[in-house]
């Protein structure tokens, strides 16, 4: 699977551009100008991105760069670093739910990890399963009609996009096979309650039109993608 931001792709200048002023917009609002906790730790891990170092996003370089903490701070001992990125979580979720529902480029951070992603405007139509108060951030290509209706992003939750298979049998055999093996991953994932996945129609755009697989992941707003190969043996 892979991440719409991977650890080592380079990003152009106008994305980090764009980026900075989506972290300044955050950082200036009056929700985080009451701690300077949770700004400190967003700024640093926003930046560390930018520069490419997601590697060293860790317990342990956030507690000692970002809050402060000693050398010796042990974060098996001390989970100050989950605890605050737990905070961080909910109140960039009241951000984008409150003064920041107009932004263009939404920063979240994923439980589980602390490298954050970066989506653009919502789209509600590409879910395969519908949630009261959850759609899914897309990137709008210049050719796509954009909403005048405030954009809605989803609660910090995995999403993901299962592209369609290549079919390696001679002739295009069997295609049909390959299709469905397709439509049931979609499926079966879209049974995990915690997981959004874009509705396969939607992906199949991209079975004729085949792009980089980062390129892909932001233009459907997912964070991870499923794709491959069938063949028979």
């Amino acid at each position: 699977m892979q991440q719409n931001l991977p650890e080592k792709h380079i990003l152009s200048d106008s994305t980090k551009s764009k980026i900075q002023k989506a972290l300044e917009l955050v950082m200036t609002s009056e929700l985080f100008s009451r701690s300077a906790v949770l700004k400190n730790f967003l700024k640093f891990i926003v930046e560390e991105t930018l520069k490419g170092n997601t590697d060293g996003l860790k317990e342990y370089t956030i507690a000692v760069n970002a809050l402060g903490k000693p050398d010796d701070f042990n974060p098996q001992i001390d989970a100050i670093v989950r605890i605050h990125a737990g905070r961080l979580r909910r109140l960039l979720n009241e951000y984008y739910r409150g003064p920041g529902v107009s932004d263009q480029l939404k920063i979240e951070v994923i439980k589980g990890t602390y490298v954050p992603v970066f989506r653009k405007q919502a789209i509600s139509h590409l879910l395969e399963k519908p949630h009261k108060e959850t759609t899914l951030a897309q990137v709008q290509k210049s050719e796509v009609k954009v909403d005048t209706k405030p954009p809605v992003y989803t609660r910090s939750k995995l999403t993901l996009a299962i592209l369609p298979f290549r079919n390696l049998w001679p002739n295009g055999e069997y295609q049909f096979f390959v299709d469905g093996f397709g439509e049931e991953l979609t499926q079966l994932f879209s049974n995990f309650q915690d997981i959004d996945v874009i509705a396969h129609h939607s992906a199949r755009k991209y079975a004729d039109n085949p792009e980089d697989v980062r390129i892909i992941g932001s233009d459907l707003g997912v964070h991870y993608i499923i794709t491959g190969s069938v063949k028979r043996s």
